[in-house]
């Protein structure tokens, strides 16, 4: 997790014991788009920043609508935790967030390098919810009993 360096925080431990935690319960730190001005501290949108090597992702109207209500009289429908990325979700890579789009919590949160670094060259079904669907009919096709039965 990039959130683990205690020494870069203003209250150190303490930061980095939060940032952990946001991590396990919703599934990573949540960040905000802080639109072009650099060091803006409005909020255009809220994402969540999921362990390494996933992207960050754009948390849905509903997802923040429901967590908004949770724990209300209001609320008719469970909260689901963690967070998981839904599909047609805006996903941005780690570097590009933090480095071009202003999508941080905090500045001194992480440091990224002036050299783009690229990502791993496995690519995990959970963080691409438009391949999940794919992957399902390809379960169905060539991974039931009813094909293995055919092929013997």
């Amino acid at each position: 997790m990039c959130y683990a360096i205690s020494a870069r925080y203003p209250r150190g431990h303490l930061d980095a014991v939060g940032y952990w935690a946001e991590t396990n319960i919703f599934g990573g730190a949540v960040v905000f788009g802080r639109g072009p001005d650099e060091g803006a501290r409005h909020c255009n949108g809220a994402y969540l920043h999921p362990r390494y090597p996933a992207p960050l992702f754009q948390l849905s109207e509903n997802q923040l609508a429901i967590f908004a209500l949770a724990g209300s009289e209001e609320s008719h429908r469970e909260l689901s935790l963690p967070f998981v990325c839904e599909p047609g979700a805006k996903q941005v890579d780690h570097y590009t967030a933090f480095k071009d789009l202003n999508i941080y919590r905090d500045r001194y949160e992480r440091r990224v390098d002036s050299i783009r670094r690229h990502g791993p060259c496995v690519v995990r079904l959970e963080d691409h919810p438009e391949l999940q669907e794919f992957g399902k009919m390809a379960w169905e096709m060539f991974g039931s009993p009813r094909n293995a039965q055919r092929d013997e």
